[in-house]
């Protein structure tokens, strides 16, 4: 399959907080039996983690907008998400990448939209993340 890549990424910055956040919210509960299947011992949990720190990890940077994202999303404290960003160890984006490759293409697509929504909402989309983005797709 093609992907216009940046025409997708022009379509996700043009998409304001409210819709990104839906985006976000909806690509999790769709993920969410994919990975109860996968990671059965932790009902999917700790694949949805390495899948959020990856988004919010990849580029090294947690800026405000991602923060209060992350918090709204998430529903915790600013802090709290601060704190969790910080675990972010590069192995997760690894995670993430083999379990993009063993999805389903719908649900690759929740997880893709995930991060696109992540990367974007903060009005830019990073050079770290559009490649990490690219690297789900392909």
């Amino acid at each position: 399959m093609i992907y216009d890549i940046d025409n997708i990424f022009r379509l996700y910055l043009e998409k304001g907080y409210g819709e990104l956040l839906g985006i976000a919210k909806e690509s999790l509960v769709k993920l969410l039996p994919a990975c109860r299947t996968a990671d059965k011992e932790n009902d999917g949990y700790l694949i949805l983690t390495a899948l959020v720190l990856a988004s919010v990890g990849i580029d090294g940077q947690l800026t405000k907008a991602e923060r209060a994202f992350l918090s709204e999303l998430m529903g915790l404290d600013v802090s709290r998400v601060e704190e969790y960003a910080k675990m972010y160890t590069g192995k997760e984006a690894d995670t993430v990448d083999k379990l993009a490759d063993a999805l389903t293409n719908e649900y690759k697509a929740s997880a893709i939209s995930f991060v696109l929504a992540v990367a974007a909402c903060d009005g830019d989309i990073s050079v770290k993340e559009s490649d990490f983005i690219k690297k789900l797709i392909e």
